[in-house]
């Protein structure tokens, strides 16, 4: 199908042939029929990535500042991959489109195949034949209304939410300042609302077109605040909408406070700074206000992915129900759009987004249309390697993300294997994956890689949830699999997993890579043969939880504690060389109502009588050490420094060796792909893998129960 990204490397856009999404659970694939561009919103992303790197930067200093953290964290060589991987992901254009649903995810009630739908969300509704749309960012549209114009429903619902943060009431005097496609919207809902209306532009151009639609005052900014005078007899307005986009420049919102009554309302809908003279809201005490997005639920994971709603009763207005608001003003035709588009056929959208960013829209919005029939897939012919056919070593990577991208692929490669078919739930992510690392296929359908004749190994690095039933999938369809941590986020897909691997003849590895580094190496080499039970005690500094995407969803990661300590439980076992028999586990609490913290302590009693305790926790200066290991067994200790020294001690004298900056992954995919050349045995055996699998789950059931758990 086809689908608009945009290189945010250099800017560039660029009509893609991508693979056509799947459905998921909670969503919906809908064929679109037209898709709106927003004109200040992608005009300011285009600009943005057009800048040198100094200058996104410049625009994005929170980035600049979790970079310089990773640098000092992880070194040099890490944070250089790790901002070449975000610059190079393709980043699709678009968030607001209309089309017909071909098919309806499980837990998707109240669509049908067929149904018309205005769609929403930036990720979501992008400027591509076939969408994969959440059933919270879907909303029906009403007959009498085209799909043309219901694809302004993400805009339209932008502007009401807009105008309901400003809590106008019929007669009241409004000022929009800005009449652009956004500014015009809330023009018209303020009209249909009754609210009276000053709207304040640059373009002569926009001002007749908002006195058209009902505007009483128009004026340009220099003149809006005697003109603001004039109109409300020196009170000024009762509220003010800022819809002009002006990243860089807070006049718009300073003019703002110049034309609202004391005690009014002043709402920021556009992209303008945050910033306002102390000594107008002062004196007239103005309330400013921001309105985010289309309405609650925007920016919400477990709303707008997880399909959870919010009651009615309590949130009269979310954003899906604010499409839906939009569609019925469409449909009564108390608001119209079919002016404000220029309709451009999709093959031509690169040449839209060129005039766009010239300013040359017109005062329009670019409206992409496609074509009826339904894309097509063309699978590609697979590019075979006759010498990795034969060792068995075509693979699939299955997800892309950036540790997948940036360095287990890398790793796995190095190692040997050879790239036959890469899968993602994103088509784009998909080709862009393709072309950098060399695969000769995509597709978008994770379970096709265990099906694949011709795929030998699957690489499995989707999110946490889904590790489980894919390595299950491919054990038992006879294909070799190295799975990234955790190997699944419960017992019943562990035992799944587990099963699977007895019973196949393909090898199971998991992501525990730090068992295979050289500071690990020499820490063993240095207690070997000494008899006693080992005492370890683990920190890692782990630093703040992400607050975005699914690593922060517990449903879907399985939480810090199954999703990042299973490394530290696997390497525990490594180091005692004892299986764990009994887990007990604390973590720290707030106060009562908050979402639990990621300050945890893991017990683990050895089978031979060896203990452990892993302290992780988010608490704590980020930029420390991230990892501490000490080792007691016998007369001698052993610690390991960020896994780039070692310190050796026995009998009063110690040495420290320092190490360059190593985890073992390059040593772990080594392993793994030498195993599979050679038949096996798996660089750990299953049911060591298995073990500190079922150790991981239980410390996890210790949190609740508050005892120790058995294994």
């Amino acid at each position: 199908m086809k689908q608009v990204v945009q290189d945010f490397r250099t800017g560039a856009v660029r009509l893609e042939d991508v693979p056509a999404p799947l459905v998921r659970p909670r969503a919906v694939l809908v064929r679109v029929a037209a898709s709106v561009v927003s004109p200040g919103t992608e005009r300011a992303v285009l600009h943005l990535a057009r800048k040198s790197l100094l200058g996104k930067a410049r625009e994005r200093p929170d980035l600049v500042a979790r970079v310089w953290r990773k640098l000092r964290r992880d070194g040099l060589v890490s944070a250089v991959r790790t901002v070449k991987d975000r610059l190079s992901a393709p980043v699709p254009l678009g968030y607001s489109a209309a089309g017909t649903v071909v098919a309806v995810g499980a837990g998707t009630p109240g669509l049908v195949v067929g149904d018309r739908v205005a769609c929403a969300g930036a990720g979501h509704a992008n400027h591509a034949e076939v969408d994969l749309v959440p059933r919270n960012l879907v909303a029906r549209v009403p007959e009498g209304v085209s799909l043309a114009d219901a694809a302004f429903a993400t805009l339209g619902a932008i502007a009401l939410q807009g105008v309901r943060a400003a809590d106008t009431r019929l007669g009241e005097r409004v000022a929009v300042v800005g009449v652009g496609i956004l500014g015009t919207l809330a023009v018209r809902l303020l009209r249909a609302a009754g609210a009276r209306v000053l709207a304040v532009d640059l373009d002569p151009e926009r001002r007749t077109r908002a006195a058209r639609d009902g505007a009483e005052v128009v004026a340009s900014p220099a003149d809006a605040a005697a003109a603001a005078r004039a109109w409300t007899g020196g009170a000024g307005v009762d509220a003010v909408v800022v819809a002009a986009a002006s990243p860089g420049d807070a006049s718009p919102l300073g003019l703002a406070t110049e034309l609202v009554r004391r005690a009014g309302v002043v709402v920021a809908l556009g992209d303008v700074p945050i910033a306002v003279p102390r000594r107008l809201a002062y004196a007239k005490e103005a309330t400013i206000r921001v309105a985010t997005s289309y309405g609650p639920g925007r920016y919400d994971r477990a709303y707008e992915e997880g399909g959870r709603d919010y009651p009615l009763a309590y949130v009269r207005w979310t954003a899906g129900r604010n499409l839906d608001a939009f569609l019925a003003l469409l449909a009564s035709k108390a608001v119209s759009v079919a002016d404000l588009a220029e309709d451009v056929p999709i093959a031509d959208a690169v040449a839209a987004y060129d005039r766009l960013l010239e300013g040359g829209a017109g005062g329009r919005a670019p409206r992409f249309v496609y074509p009826d029939a339904p894309p097509r897939e063309e699978a590609a012919a697979p590019a075979r390697d006759a010498a990795a056919a034969r060792r068995g070593r075509r693979a699939a990577l299955v997800g892309a993300g950036a540790f997948g991208r940036g360095v287990l692929w890398p790793a796995l490669a190095q190692a040997g294997l050879a790239p036959a078919l890469v899968a993602t739930s994103s088509g784009p992510s998909a080709v862009e994956t393709a072309r950098r690392l060399g695969f000769p296929r995509t597709t978008t359908d994770a379970a096709a890689a265990a099906a694949d004749p011709d795929v030998d190994v699957v690489v499995v690095a989707t999110p946490h949830d889904s590790h489980a039933t894919l390595a299950a999938r491919a054990l038992e369809a006879g294909k070799h699999v190295f799975v990234e941590k955790p190997l699944a986020v419960d017992d019943a897909g562990l035992s799944r997993v587990a099963e699977a691997a007895a019973r196949g003849p393909g090898l199971l590895a998991v992501g525990f890579n730090r068992r295979f580094s050289e500071a690990v190496r020499r820490v063993h080499a240095f207690l070997e043969g000494v008899p006693g039970p080992t005492v370890v005690a683990y920190r890692v500094n782990a630093g703040p939880a992400p607050d975005q995407g699914w690593h922060g969803d517990p449903s879907v990661s399985g939480g810090r504690l199954v999703g990042e300590v299973c490394h530290m439980v696997d390497l525990v076992q490594c180091l005692t060389g004892e299986r764990p028999a009994r887990v007990a586990a604390v973590a720290a609490r707030g106060p009562v109502g908050t979402a639990p913290l990621d300050d945890v302590v893991v017990t683990i009693e050895g089978a031979g009588g060896s203990i452990a305790t892993i302290a992780y926790h988010a608490a704590g200066d980020p930029t420390a050490d991230k990892e501490r290991i000490e080792v007691a067994r016998g007369d001698r200790s052993a610690t390991i420094e960020d896994f780039r020294a070692v310190v050796l001690r026995r009998g009063g004298r110690g040495r420290r060796v320092r190490l360059a900056p190593d985890k073992g992954h390059a040593a772990l995919a080594r392993a793994f792909v030498a195993a599979v050349d050679a038949g096996g045995p798996p660089p750990v055996p299953v049911e060591e893998t298995v073990a500190s699998m079922r150790a991981t789950l239980a410390a996890r059931r210790a949190l609740a129960s508050g005892r120790f758990e058995r294994v």
